[in-house]
């Protein structure tokens, strides 16, 4: 081979061998990095391990665990979080239940007007949903089969929602809910600032909101939707009462 050749071949295995070995390098600082231990800190600056911070999710009992910040040090990840005091849930229970529902006047799909002054005198169950909400339309046929309980009884049962007429009838015309259903209730919703569906309101004769229950429950073996016994008591407890 010809000296200038063989330096040239040489030269260019050399280059290949320096860029194979710096793209492993690259590689091999990646994987470094993305196994690197986390650390959990809390606003005093207690450091958890993982396992640590697992427990303390468990021990908060369904508070909200807000993530602050995520700090990647050389030889760590730094997970910055904070147990927030109280659940928005909770918040929100404790702002609406033993208070008078507040005033509306809605029509159903007919045009029927529902009030609080139509309904005034009867227990009311509310149920508030929206099109765009799975497990509300998840949990329709439940919700009919605990109306039929308490056919006959003082209790209205109604489930506002903010779509229109036309778009909620393109649902009903797939599922079986025998609820009133009132559209455009947009008025209602915002005034009790409901930010999630489904969320059910449980009104007694009086209009005083006496229990609010929100999300689907499921059953933890067969992952079935079913309803929230909580809320059967509830419904229950009002009727006794008027």
């Amino acid at each position: 081979m010809h000296p200038k050749l063989f330096k040239s071949t040489m030269l260019n295995l050399l280059r290949h061998t320096l860029l194979v070995v710096s793209l492993f390098l690259i590689s091999l600082i990646g994987w470094a990095q993305s196994v690197k231990p986390k650390v959990y800190i809390d606003p005093r600056g207690t450091r958890y391990t993982p396992q640590q911070f697992d427990s303390i999710q468990t021990a908060s009992r369904g508070k909200p665990i807000a993530q602050m910040d995520v700090i990647h040090k050389e030889n760590e990840t730094q997970i910055i979080f904070e147990v927030l005091a109280d659940n928005p849930v909770d918040q929100f229970k404790a702002k609406w239940i033993g208070k008078q529902l507040p005033t509306f006047s809605l029509k159903d799909i007919q045009g029927n007007v529902y009030s609080n002054t139509s309904l005034k005198g009867k227990s009311i169950v509310i149920n508030f949903w929206s099109t765009t909400c799975g497990p509300c339309i998840e949990e329709m046929p439940l919700l009919s089969d605990l109306m039929a309980k308490y056919t006959g009884k003082n209790i209205v049962f109604i489930a506002p929602a903010p779509e229109s007429a036309g778009r909620i009838q393109k649902i009903l015309s797939k599922r079986r809910f025998t609820y009133t259903v009132l559209p455009q209730a947009q008025g209602l919703i915002s005034a009790l600032a409901v930010e999630g569906y489904p969320s059910h309101f449980v009104i007694s004769s009086t209009g005083v909101i006496e229990d609010i229950y929100t999300g689907l429950s499921s059953n933890s073996q067969t992952n079935k939707a079913m309803l929230d016994n909580r809320l059967i008591t509830a419904i229950d407890k009002v009727l006794e009462s008027n």
